[in-house]
């Protein structure tokens, strides 16, 4: 065999190595797909929020609100992230007309399974009315936290005073979507079970995720722990 018939050997040697190569490598690195999925899982179920983040109202991180009803009067609730996390309710403790709340400290309590779970009032003042019916839209898990959902209607100094120091807008969606990555990082290994077909949390994603331990999960989540 003489030297260009030899040279011409390895050309084709050398192209079929690598026409080889690739197919190769895809099924090495192919044998190792299935451990990514659960992140995948996570990046596809939020490709949409999960939690609702409306205009025109102010956010606590304790995950309840306040919005504006007058100069000096606001009304609040809990939010969607806290209606999720703890589903239907057995009742609701507010406190009565004329009693003050305190931003920051249990303005009402949740119960739910025999317990008690203490909320954080998004603001100070003299609570001047409550809402009859947000028991019973709690406890059927149903309705809006936003509107019919409402808790109290709240007289304070100055409704814009009070609300400078809660999240607006934006700035609340983005705290919102945090909320969203560090629960979706915590139930990474039960994804598929804590997710609806749609990709949303289901209700009473405290109890699904924790078991008898849900207290305590929801008592960090709602910062009261």
């Amino acid at each position: 065999m003489d030297f260009l018939q030899t040279k011409g050997l390895e050309y084709l040697l050398a192209i079929a190595y690598l026409v080889l190569l690739v197919p190769f490598w895809r099924f090495l690195t192919g044998s190792r797909g299935p451990a990514p999925q659960p992140a995948r899982a996570v990046a596809r179920a939020q490709d949409r929020p999960w939690f609702a983040v409306p205009d025109g109202f102010h956010f606590h991180r304790g995950h309840t609100w306040a919005r504006e009803e007058t100069p000096d009067l606001v009304r609040v609730g809990m939010d969607d992230f806290a209606h999720v996390l703890l589903g239907p309710v057995d009742g609701l403790d507010l406190p009565a007309p004329g009693s003050r709340i305190t931003a920051g400290e249990n303005g009402w309590k949740v119960r739910l399974n025999g317990d008690e779970l203490p909320i954080l009032a998004p603001v100070s003042g003299e609570v001047a009315e409550v809402n009859a019916d947000a028991a019973d839209i709690f406890g059927s898990g149903r309705g809006d936290p936003y509107t019919g959902g409402w808790l109290l209607k709240v007289r304070v100094p100055s409704a814009p005073g009070v609300l400078k120091n809660l999240l607006p807008g934006n700035l609340a969606r983005a705290w919102m979507d945090d909320e969203s990555r560090a629960l979706s990082t915590a139930m990474s290994p039960e994804l598929g079970t804590v997710l609806q077909d749609g990709g949303m949390p289901v209700a009473g994603l405290a109890r699904e995720l924790a078991g008898d331990g849900w207290r305590d999960f929801a008592r960090r989540a709602l910062l009261t722990d």
